[in-house]
Protein backbone atom coordinates (compact mmCIF):
# COMPACT_ATOMS: atom_id res chain seq x y z
CA UNK A 1 0.00 0.00 0.00
CA UNK A 2 0.64 3.25 -0.67
CA UNK A 3 1.25 6.34 1.35
CA UNK A 4 -1.02 8.95 0.95
CA UNK A 5 0.20 11.93 -0.42
CA UNK A 6 -2.11 15.08 0.85
CA UNK A 7 -2.35 18.94 -1.03
CA UNK A 8 -3.27 22.29 -0.21
CA UNK A 9 -3.97 25.19 -2.49
CA UNK A 10 -4.29 29.01 -1.38
CA UNK A 11 -4.69 32.32 -2.68
CA UNK A 12 -3.15 34.45 -0.42
CA UNK A 13 -4.32 37.66 0.80
CA UNK A 14 -1.44 39.03 1.74
CA UNK A 15 0.78 38.83 -1.85
CA UNK A 16 4.48 37.33 -1.20
CA UNK A 17 7.23 39.22 -2.83
CA UNK A 18 10.41 37.75 -3.92
CA UNK A 19 12.72 36.61 -0.90
CA UNK A 20 9.74 36.80 1.49
CA UNK A 21 9.08 33.51 3.67
CA UNK A 22 6.11 31.46 3.00
CA UNK A 23 5.72 28.85 5.59
CA UNK A 24 2.59 26.24 5.82
CA UNK A 25 1.34 25.51 9.00
CA UNK A 26 -0.48 22.43 10.44
CA UNK A 27 -3.67 23.46 13.32
CA UNK A 28 -0.96 22.52 15.78
CA UNK A 29 1.66 24.70 14.97
CA UNK A 30 3.56 22.36 13.36
CA UNK A 31 5.63 23.56 10.22
CA UNK A 32 4.95 21.32 7.79
CA UNK A 33 6.47 23.21 4.56
CA UNK A 34 8.94 26.67 4.69
CA UNK A 35 10.60 28.47 1.34
CA UNK A 36 11.96 31.90 0.30
CA UNK A 37 10.24 32.59 -2.75
CA UNK A 38 12.19 33.91 -5.72
CA UNK A 39 9.74 35.82 -7.58
CA UNK A 40 6.54 37.15 -6.20
CA UNK A 41 3.56 35.22 -5.93
CA UNK A 42 -0.44 35.21 -5.27
CA UNK A 43 -1.19 31.66 -4.50
CA UNK A 44 0.68 28.25 -3.36
CA UNK A 45 0.30 24.57 -4.22
CA UNK A 46 1.83 22.16 -1.85
CA UNK A 47 1.90 18.60 -1.62
CA UNK A 48 3.37 15.94 0.60
CA UNK A 49 2.70 13.05 2.90
CA UNK A 50 2.82 15.59 5.67
CA UNK A 51 -0.28 17.25 4.87
CA UNK A 52 -3.56 15.22 5.72
CA UNK A 53 -6.67 15.91 3.99
CA UNK A 54 -9.76 17.36 5.24
CA UNK A 55 -7.17 19.29 8.32
CA UNK A 56 -6.90 23.12 8.33
CA UNK A 57 -3.10 24.66 7.53
CA UNK A 58 -2.23 28.38 7.56
CA UNK A 59 -0.27 30.16 5.02
CA UNK A 60 2.21 32.72 6.24
CA UNK A 61 4.34 35.09 4.38
CA UNK A 62 7.24 36.94 6.67
CA UNK A 63 4.93 35.69 9.61
CA UNK A 64 2.17 37.32 8.75
CA UNK A 65 -1.24 35.18 8.19
CA UNK A 66 -2.26 34.85 4.81
CA UNK A 67 -5.06 32.06 4.51
CA UNK A 68 -5.95 29.35 5.90
CA UNK A 69 -7.59 26.11 3.38
CA UNK A 70 -8.56 23.19 4.24
CA UNK A 71 -6.21 20.25 2.83
CA UNK A 72 -7.66 18.81 -0.48
CA UNK A 73 -9.86 21.44 -1.60
CA UNK A 74 -9.05 24.00 -4.12
CA UNK A 75 -8.82 27.46 -3.35
CA UNK A 76 -11.72 29.65 -4.51
CA UNK A 77 -9.40 32.71 -6.32
CA UNK A 78 -10.41 34.88 -9.22
CA UNK A 79 -10.98 33.42 -12.25
CA UNK A 80 -11.12 36.79 -14.57
CA UNK A 81 -9.41 35.63 -17.56
CA UNK A 82 -9.76 32.02 -17.65
CA UNK A 83 -12.03 32.53 -20.87
CA UNK A 84 -15.50 31.86 -21.37
CA UNK A 85 -17.41 30.19 -23.66
CA UNK A 86 -17.36 30.97 -27.23
CA UNK A 87 -20.87 30.93 -28.70
CA UNK A 88 -21.43 29.93 -32.20
CA UNK A 89 -21.61 32.71 -34.76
Amino acid sequence: MHPTQGWISAVLTTAAAAGDSVEVVSADGTVVASATVTKDAQSVVYSSADVTAGESYSVTVDGADAGTVTAGEAAAGDMDGMGGGGGTG
